[in-house]
């Protein structure tokens, strides 16, 4: 169920075309909430939003994810359900195999709306970055009523310029050879010593057979060693992509290109809002053989050596941290600053409170109305997974209270 909800967050944007940041529920009017409760009495793991003046909701009901509007006065406006491609009605799926023949199905709705206007709405894409969508509609008898096609937003035609630049700068960088032997060639580049593999028989068994059987449909292949690390670079459904190996042959982590029309639309909204004089120069989906998947975000004011500010998300869109061109060397793998804390938890580094996910300050509402946020971390536990750390003091008393979050902002312990 946990997949569904994620999968939710990501299409939230075109199913109700907001682009905005998560808001407390506790600032919502009581008449909506109710009026949710009333019409969907199993609600789990709900995230609200602002649409104009209406309030949207992301939430499961009885094992299904859903996004419910409703007017300020609680009245309901509209519902859309997430359905599986595998589940979609026939006749989606073979119109678009009969009059879209080079698009992909991304996602299918099944809309009802308080006007009594019941539909099917279907999202198409051609494979490859920066490929616009077209919405198509349908009533329930498989008639195809609309057709809507989507124009690149501004925002995605200049990450694809500045993409188009970075490749340029890449190709035009002088890169001088400090070593080279029969086998390999060590190449000295900015970012430091890379040895490339020449071919696949320089890359161990174990990683070559782990990499196919995990990638069987990758092409343009390149190999390179890093450290004692292998990278496979190739390109997968028409996206760059790396994959890191240990020797081994254990996989450590697949990063692959994205562009703003791939992420959730918080995340897009965020940096406008946040980095109004900045410009996105990359943007990656990483996933990590802990489990960890994150969006890592390059953002970078115009003009000449301009230092580069990394930015991380959750897959629903959730900032989880950024990273300052002043602050200290960290690793590739968003390790940052690690220092070993006295619970054996890895210390990620401080966020400030106003980055919290929203649902820590309606937690801290309800249980600690009295207490003020004095501070907030990113930590990692012993299994290597990633948590929030909220320290709360109530005004005249010295004692201080730790509380622990997951990065959704679910309660989780008190030290």
């Amino acid at each position: 169920m946990k997949i569904k909800f994620l999968i939710l967050c990501l299409v939230l944007i075109s199913v109700s075309s907001i682009a905005q940041d998560v808001i407390d529920e506790a600032t919502i009017p009581a008449a909506v909430t109710n009026a949710l409760k009333k019409r969907y009495s199993d609600v789990k793991r709900s995230e609200w939003f602002k649409n104009k003046d209406h309030f949207v909701c992301n939430f499961v009901s009885e094992e299904q994810a859903f996004v419910a509007e409703f007017t300020p006065e609680g009245a309901w406006v509209s519902t859309s359900s997430i359905i599986s491609v595998k589940d979609a009605p026939g006749f989606i799926i073979n119109l678009v195999k009969t009059d879209y023949k080079d698009f992909k199905i991304k996602e299918v709705q099944s809309v009802k709306k308080s006007t009594g206007e019941n539909f099917y709405l279907a999202t198409i894409k051609k494979e490859g970055v920066n490929q616009p969508s077209t919405d198509l509609y349908f009533d329930l008898g498989g008639k195809l009523t609309k057709k809507v096609d989507q124009d690149e937003k501004k925002i995605n035609k200049e990450i694809a310029v500045n993409e188009d630049k970075v490749v340029k700068n890449k190709k035009e960088e002088k890169i001088t050879k400090d070593k080279k032997d029969e086998n390999s060639d060590v190449m000295e580049v900015k970012t430091g010593k890379i040895e490339v593999a020449k071919n696949e028989g320089d890359v161990p068994p174990a990683v070559l057979s782990n990499f196919k059987a995990k990638y069987p449909d990758a092409t343009k292949i390149t190999w390179k060693k890093e450290t004692e690390n292998f990278v496979a670079t190739f390109i997968l459904d028409e996206v760059s992509t790396t994959a890191e190996y240990l020797a081994s042959g254990d996989w450590v982590v697949t990063k692959s290109r994205n562009s703003a029309s791939d992420i959730p639309g918080f995340i897009i909204s965020y940096i406008r809002t946040n980095y109004k004089e900045f410009k996105i120069k990359l943007i990656e989906l990483n996933k990590k053989s802990n489990g960890e998947i994150f969006y890592y975000i390059q953002v970078k004011r115009e003009g000449a050596n301009q230092p580069i500010t990394e930015l991380f998300f959750t897959l629903s869109g959730t900032f989880i941290k950024k990273i300052d061109p002043e602050d200290k060397k960290i690793d590739k793998d968003i390790e940052i600053g690690e220092e070993t804390n006295n619970d054996g938890e890895i210390q990620q580094g401080s966020v400030s409170p106003k980055e919290l996910p929203s649902p820590i300050y309606t937690y801290l509402k309800e249980k600690y109305p009295l207490y003020k946020i004095k501070d907030a971390q990113i930590l990692k536990d012993e299994d290597n997974k990633s948590f929030y750390k909220a320290t709360i003091k109530k005004d005249g008393d010295k004692k201080t209270l730790d509380l622990n979050f997951d990065l959704s902002g679910k309660f989780l312990k008190l030290d």
